[in-house]
């Protein structure tokens, strides 16, 4: 580790923090009726339009023997060979390094290959539907419209976008001041977590569907350099202490974000104390305080969040089995 100098009080109230619990509060200075107005917005676009066609779906996805490579490269689509007359939610879709922006269903994914090759993926995909935003997106949705033939945007997708913006704005200004304190450690922080990669980082808005499965999300790390969970609609967040600890429920108020590094970061600084979180998603039926789920997405989702992913300079994407292994 490479201290520069005498950390201030937020600097060690931080490095506290992620020592005890693994994660830290901000407050974001985002309002209730920001998440509330985003939550309403996509649930208007997410029932207003269908996903794919199975062999449209079928189409797009990757060719490959293999059923464990073909589980890590479900997000590498052929959009060429998307014909379908009916516009479908999958044209929101745009490549990235990361995850694409736009709208990603991956439990349609696996069922979608079950129907059309009688591939059974393992590990089976959570039963979730999500929504990546950054600032760029529209511009690609757009040009791929344009190439593909595509026709006209829908007018929820451009409602849905203009709803992430004020979001994605002031999460970046929050993990800017989170780098701020980090760099009283790391004074290399701000060549690696720069503005731009910040920018080009995605809001992601996950509506976790109607189930009766008792974990939401599989134990992981993010790949990310740091994470911003903005706002759930309901409890079941847990992160581990430390490496050897059980999950341990996330509780807070509505104006605080919970902040934990992902992988990224103590790989780039190898003797960092800003270790990743282990976190998973259980379901469970308590709302968060302030938080609720509009009646217009009551159909479709059984719990919602939003999140900030924090990029960083040359993103390399790794191993999705690495990121599932404690």
């Amino acid at each position: 580790m490479d201290v520069q100098r005498q950390p201030t009080l937020e600097g060690q109230q931080l490095l506290a923090d992620i020592s005890a619990r693994a994660f830290a509060e901000f407050e974001h200075g985002i309002s209730v009726d920001e998440f509330d107005h985003l939550v309403a917005v996509y649930a208007d676009f997410t029932t207003a339009h269908p996903d794919p066609d199975i062999a449209t779906m079928d189409s797009m996805l990757p060719r490959i023997d293999d059923t464990y490579i073909l589980g890590k490269s479900l997000d590498e689509l052929d959009r060429a060979r998307d014909t379908q007359k009916i516009w479908h939610k999958y044209r929101t879709n745009t490549e990235k390094l990361s995850k694409p922006d736009g709208y990603t269903n991956r439990y349609l994914v696996e069922h979608v290959l079950l129907r059309a090759r009688g591939i059974q993926l393992d590990p089976p995909e959570d039963d979730k539907e999500f929504y990546h935003y950054s600032p760029s997106a529209l511009d690609q949705i757009a040009h791929n419209h344009a190439i593909y033939g595509w026709g006209p945007i829908p007018k929820e997708v451009i409602r849905l976008n203009s709803a992430f913006d004020s979001i994605h704005t002031k999460a970046m200004a929050l993990m800017i001041r989170v780098c701020s304190i980090i760099e009283e450690t790391h004074p290399e922080i701000n060549s690696f977590i720069t503005e731009e990669a910040l920018r080009d980082s995605p809001v992601r808005l996950l509506f976790y569907h109607p189930s009766t499965i008792p974990q939401r999300g599989a134990g992981h790390y993010d790949k990310s350099a740091l994470t911003a969970q903005l706002a759930e609609s309901h409890r079941g967040l847990r992160i581990a202490p430390n490496e050897g600890s059980d999950l341990v429920d996330v509780v807070r108020d509505s104006s605080s974000a919970a902040l934990f590094p992902g992988s990224a970061l103590a790989e780039h600084f190898p003797e960092s104390p800003f270790l990743p979180a282990w976190h998973d998603i259980i379901s469970s039926q308590i709302l968060n305080e302030g938080r609720r789920i509009p009646p217009n997405a009551e159909s479709v989702c059984a719990r919602w969040a939003i999140i900030f992913f924090a990029n960083y300079v040359n993103f390399a994407n790794p191993d999705k089995s690495r990121m599932h292994t404690r």
